[in-house]
């Protein structure tokens, strides 16, 4: 639009009108300009945010994926107490008892137990405290 004033300033017969649109012109087409950088910079800082809040989302999924990793560790270690459990309870029970698997039931129960420490929160606060 600045250039088309500018370019009518110069078929105007009339001088002091002329001179007016030229100006009215040119201050158009500055202000054009300063718009037009103004807008890349909106975009370049748009951008910009966007980049890092994506950043920041795969960097909160990467985590609640290890705290699930985690819950479902937990998990499969209780699941392996409890039937170890059982399987002593079912050795107490029954009444032939072989010294063997007695022996092979408490170290299967000393191992587990050195992999399940006792639980301080529930496991459900492993994932809901990163909220």
């Amino acid at each position: 639009m600045g250039n088309k004033l500018i370019n009518v300033a110069t078929t105007e017969a009339h001088p002091p009108l002329g001179n007016a649109l030229r100006k009215i012109g040119r201050t158009w087409h500055s202000l054009a300009d300063l718009d037009h950088a103004q807008s890349i910079s909106e975009c370049v800082i748009l951008g910009d945010s966007l980049g890092y809040q994506g950043m920041n989302a795969r960097s909160a999924k990467e985590t609640l994926q290890m705290r699930t990793g985690v819950l479902e560790e937990y998990q499969a270690a209780v699941k392996t107490t409890i039937s170890k459990r059982r399987q002593i309870e079912r050795l107490k029970a029954s009444s032939n008892i072989r010294p063997d698997r007695v022996d092979e039931a408490l170290e299967d129960m000393e191992e587990v137990c050195s992999f399940t420490p006792p639980v301080r929160f529930p496991p459900s606060s492993i994932i809901l405290a990163g909220k």
